[in-house]
Order: structure tokens, then C-alpha cells, then sequence
């Protein structure tokens, strides 16, 4: 950072002062620390310093910066003096393994306390009108109910945290919140709220979704992966703003086949116990991204056909022996992934898929180069190893835009596939 350039457009005063304060702290032995700051200026005043090396303590010649708007502060020591900047709006004191939080200024609206070593979340902050709060990664093991009604984002992700207070939800505004990563057991019965756009809970000790669930009208993401769920309320099908659902690694054995979800982009079931998907994700027009993999399904429903929109397929790991025709209807797919399946052949309608750049079809019961393969004509990769498949067809040559295709582990004389497909840019036939 060039100081003197700086110097241009800083008034005398507040130049004086950021240099009495960078004295004072090498006097303490921190040098160079100008290579460490950002700062911000509006009509001469610094209004945002952010400090982003460890120094041992904040100078009380911080009080001279008395237009401050933001300041970020890397330090052990609990800082003090914070309580005199009347102007502050938004305090990083992230990263600094504090036991303990200051007096923070009335004027603060945005506070960052992550990778502290907090216990619970200091009580003279919950007088203030917060409107963004994070503390990941320290040791809270309780919310309060009385928290700041003025809030919209609340992060306390990493921590010890068991139960959510219904209180939570009720706060008029709140748009996001994030407890991933907690021991979260169980969910409170949930109120109307018409605000809550996203809500994290991944990585939490879940079993159930409460009936409840629809209640968060407003809801567009909601991630619950990475819990121990083993069933879903048919009230899940009603969050009709939702858009995107992760529900990967639960026990869930069943989803509720009245679908109605009507706003949904990404579906993430992967990993779970399912037996099937429900006919009714045609009443998910908008899907682009299905993503069942590792689950115990054995067919692929016929409604799917209606999915128009649908970009994105990943069932690989699963019982499928057969590919409904209906699959030939879905002119926005890029992208198929069968792989762990017990298919054998492809429909006649898969040359359909005009749009398809990447299908893999490895570890399935091939015993033939499905010839469907050969008129997708914007294919990029073909993945089929580790089929029964004796030979592949010189008629892939033809395919200008086929880079790369995977035949490994079938029994195909490599000496000839490689004389025949000398057009493909990359061939793997490895055993």
C-alpha cells in the first residue's frame, strides 16, 4: 500500500492520527504493518480499517478515527476503546481466540465473532440492533430467545449447539440462517414466516422434518445433508418458492409422492435408502439438476419426460436394469451419469438427446456399443468401461465433437481400436 498516496486524500488531522497509531504499535514491535491494512476514505476521513496481521493490542489511539464505519482487527487481546466509535456499522473480530467481547458501539448493525473461543453469545450484544450476525466455529452450545429482532442473517455454523429455539423463526425479517455443523436433534414446531429464504442445517443429528415445514413460505434453499433422516412430511411438497433441496446422506426410504414443488432448480437425494423416484417430480417443472446416486433405486419413472428443463442426471450406484423411452423427451440434457447400474441396452428414442455432452454408462451389462451413442452429434465424452462389450464402432470417428471416450476393462482388441478411432482425441483402454 502506497501511504503517500493515500496522504492526497486524507485530511491533515486524520493523517496525523493514522500515524500516531501506527508509532504506538511499533513501538510494540510491529512493523510494516501498512502492508497489512486496507483502507477506505470518503471526503477525507477514513471510514473503513481493516487490519489483517496479528498485532498484541488495539492502540486507544483508535478512538481518533471517530468517522469509522468499518474496522476488521486481528487480535489476541480483547480489544478495548471499541464503545468510542460512535459511527461503526460493521466489526470483524474474527480469528482472534477471544474469551470475551468488548462493549461494541450502538451504531453496529453487521458483527463477525467466527474462530473465537465463545462459550455463548454475550448478552450486551443482544441489546443492540444486529441485522447481520456470524460466530462460526466457536464453543456455543445454546441460542437465546431473546435475540435482536432487527436480524436478517445469523451464522453459527461450528458450533455445540443442540436445540433451536422456535423464537428464532419469528423474528419479522430474518432471511438467512445457518447452523450447520452443530448438534441440532431435533426442529421446533415452525411458525409463519414469510422472510426466511435460506436455511443451513447440514451436519447436524436430525431424524425428523416437522409437518411444520411449510410454514417458511418464503423458503428458496434449504440444505439438510448430512443428518440422520429417515422420513419426510408430505408438507415438504408445499414449500412452493423452493428451488433448491439437498437432502443427501439421510436414511430416507421414501419421498412423499405429492410433489408440488413447482419453483425447484436442484433436488440432491444421493446417498440415502431410496427405492424409487415418485412419479409426481413431474409437478417440478423447472428441475435442472436430479441427483439420486447411491440409493437403492431400480427403475427411472416414465413422468420424467415431462421435465423440460432438466440439464443434469446422476443416478450411477443404483439397481436400474432399464432406461424408460420417455428419457428421449428431455431436449435440455447435457449431462447423464448411469454408472453402477445393471443396464443393457438404451432406448431408441436416446439418440433424441440432441443436446447431451457427457454419458457415462461404466460398470453396467453391456454386451454390445449401444449404436444409439453414435448419433448424438454434440457428444464430448462417452464413458462405457467396464462392460462386455467386443468391439466399438468405426462410426464414432464421424463425431466431431467426441474428445474423450472411456471403453477400459471390456474385452476389445486395443490394437484395432486404436487404428479405428484415430480421430478421437483421447481413447482410454486400459484393462
Amino acid at each position: 500500500m502506497n501511504f503517500e498516496e493515500i496522504q492526497k486524500y486524507v485530511r491533515p488531522e486524520e493523517w496525523s492520527n493514522l500515524q500516531t497509531f501506527l508509532a504506538e504499535l511499533r513501538i510494540a514491535g510491529i512493523l510494516h504493518l501498512e502492508e497489512h491494512l486496507e483502507l477506505r476514505v470518503s471526503n477525507g476521513y477514513i471510514i473503513a480499517l481493516n487490519i489483517f496481521k496479528q498485532i498484541p493490542y488495539l492502540p486507544e489511539t483508535i478512538s481518533s478515527f471517530q468517522h469509522l464505519t468499518h474496522l476488521t482487527v486481528r487480535t489476541s487481546e480483547t480489544p478495548k476503546f471499541l464503545d468510542t466509535l460512535s459511527k461503526i456499522t460493521h466489526l470483524d473480530l474474527a480469528g482472534n481466540n477471544l474469551n470475551e467481547i468488548p462493549q461494541i458501539p450502538k451504531s453496529t448493525t453487521s458483527i463477525n465473532l467466527s474462530y473465537n473461543n465463545l462459550e455463548k453469545i454475550p448478552d450486551h450484544i443482544l441489546n443492540l440492533q444486529i441485522q447481520d450476525l456470524e460466530i462460526r466455529g466457536n464453543r456455543i452450545r445454546n441460542i437465546p430467545e431473546n435475540l435482536p429482532q432487527s436480524l436478517i442473517r445469523f451464522d453459527l455454523k461450528n458450533n455445540q449447539i443442540r436445540t433451536i429455539p422456535q423464537e428464532l423463526f419469528e423474528i419479522p425479517h430474518i432471511y438467512s440462517i445457518n447452523i450447520a455443523n452443530n448438534s441440532v436433534h431435533e426442529l421446533p414446531e415452525l411458525p409463519e414466516n414469510s422472510s426466511l429464504f435460506w436455511l443451513f442445517l447440514a451436519h447436524n443429528s436430525l431424524t425428523t422434518v416437522p409437518d411444520t415445514i411449510n410454514n417458511l413460505n418464503a423458503l428458496a434453499w434449504m440444505d439438510l445433508s448430512n443428518n440422520t433422516i429417515s422420513f419426510l412430511p408430505n408438507s415438504i411438497g408445499k414449500l412452493g418458492r423452493l428451488q433448491v433441496l439437498n437432502l443427501s446422506n439421510n436414511e430416507i426410504r421414501e419421498f412423499p409422492d405429492t410433489i408440488r414443488l413447482s419453483a425447484l432448480r436442484k433436488i440432491n437425494l444421493s446417498n440415502n435408502r431410496l427405492k424409487a423416484i415418485p412419479p409426481s417430480i413431474q409437478q417440478a417443472p423447472k428441475l435442472e439438476e436430479l441427483s439420486a446416486q447411491s440409493n437403492g433405486i431400480s427403475s427411472i419413472p416414465k413422468e420424467i419426460q415431462y421435465l423440460k428443463q432438466l440439464k443434469f442426471i446422476n443416478l450411477t450406484n443404483n439397481n436400474i436394469k432399464r432406461i424408460p423411452s420417455a428419457i428421449g423427451n428431455l431436449n435440455a440434457l447435457n449431462a447423464l451419469y448411469l454408472s453402477n447400474n445393471h443396464i443393457e441396452n438404451l432406448p431408441n428414442s436416446f439418440q433424441n438427446l440432441s443436446n447431451l455432452h457427457t454419458v457415462s454408462l461404466n460398470y453396467n451389462t453391456f454386451t454390445h456399443f449401444p449404436p444409439q451413442l453414435t448419433t448424438l452429434k454434440n457428444i464430448t465424452s462417452i464413458e462405457i468401461a467396464y462392460n462386455s462389450i467386443p468391439d466399438i464402432p468405426a462410426k464414432l470417428n464421424s463425431i466431431t465433437s467426441l474428445k474423450s471416450l472411456k471403453i477400459a476393462g471390456n474385452p476389445i482388441n486395443a490394437k484395432t481400436v486404436k487404428t479405428k478411432l484415430y480421430k478421437i482425441p483421447y481413447v482410454d483402454l486400459r484393462f
